[in-house]
């Protein structure tokens, strides 16, 4: 059998990517990260590589680490945000502008409302596709939160890794719960509970699929409804705020307020915060982690965000990291 191989591949969900090809992805991060500190260039593994930006929403983080990540690696990236293309407007199909892209570029990265409309483009380029965050999934904050608690930890099986629901009076989308659900499923023995107030339990076609994947790899993958509970003994504690991706959407014409369970009666969602309390639970040893922008006070305390438990620029730092090891599994010789 010949080497394994991600040359080529879309990056839609990670429920796509097998255990050895997720650890070829970490490996390959990693790899790229010492690289780095050693002073070692990186350019000539894109060079003359250029990718398509485009971003529906808001972006930081995502949008500054692939940018840098093509430069890194000797490419370029061009941001279609904001727009520039005629898409945007409503003038050309979205088809349309994409068939273009596949011509001009190697790789679209695209932060989309839907993932329908993500997955249309896939259809339609022979490029690859990633995901940078949509409705769904946002396969890449997963990877680099799982790379961050594998440097932190130096393994994953045997690790209690809690994800928890937090308040925050924003909608952002639940991608972040699928694609750590699909991803942790997929690792023998490790331990992984969403904590979530039951309006905000995953669809279970997500919770079957991530259970499924379970079964086969001997992870644990649990849903519980008390944040102390989810807490106790951790290892990482990793809070998020999200909602349904229907109401994700709804909160893009209320200014990123839908009017869900917590915006209708904030009073009772407000005790889902990481506090010193909470983090009193979870083993002395265990790390904060969030992907930001953070609601500092709403979903967590500033003593735990910016206290010596917290990773969040870690897990920051690695998002170019895995992006970097995709881009080159992906586009490199």
């Amino acid at each position: 059998m010949g080497a394994l191989s991600l040359q080529g591949r879309d990056v839609l969900s990670l429920a796509d990517f097998s255990l050895e090809e997720i650890d070829l992805i970490l490996n390959t991060s990693l790899e790229l990260k010492r690289g780095v500190a050693r002073g070692e260039f990186q350019d000539h593994i894109l060079r003359g590589k250029g990718a398509a930006m485009i971003f529906e929403t808001p972006s930081s983080r995502t949008r500054m680490s692939f940018w840098r990540a093509m430069q890194q690696l000797g490419g370029d990236a061009q941001d279609l945000s904001g727009g520039k293309i005629w898409s945007d407007a409503g003038v050309e199909s979205w088809g349309d502008t994409v068939r273009v892209m596949d011509r001009y570029f190697d790789v679209i990265i695209a932060r989309l409302l839907a993932q329908a409309t993500l997955e249309e483009a896939a259809r339609i380029a022979q490029i690859p596709v990633l995901n940078a965050s949509t409705d769904f999934e946002h396969p890449f904050q997963a990877l680099a939160d799982f790379q961050t608690a594998l440097e932190k930890k130096g393994r994953l099986d045997n690790v209690k890794y809690v994800l928890t629901w937090a308040y925050h009076e924003y909608n952002p989308p639940m991608g972040l719960v699928t694609s750590s659900l699909y991803l942790a499923s997929r690792i023998p023995r490790i331990q992984f509970v969403l904590a979530c107030p039951e309006e905000y339990t995953p669809p279970q076609d997500i919770i079957d699929r991530a259970k499924g994947f379970a079964a086969e790899s001997g992870a644990q993958v649990e849903i519980v409804h008390e944040m102390k509970k989810a807490a106790q003994d951790a290892d990482f504690i990793n809070a998020y705020s999200y909602v349904m991706p229907a109401d994700f959407r709804a909160g893009l014409q209320h200014n990123w307020q839908a009017p869900v369970p917590h915006n209708q009666n904030p009073e009772r969602f407000r005790k889902w915060i990481v506090n010193d309390e909470i983090m009193a639970l979870a083993k002395p040893s265990a790390k904060f982690m969030h992907c930001m922008p953070a609601a500092v006070g709403h979903e967590v305390t500033a003593e735990v965000i910016y206290g010596p438990q917290s990773v969040i620029q870690d897990e920051a730092e690695n998002r170019l990291h895995v992006q970097k090891a995709v881009l080159t599994l992906l586009l490199g010789a």
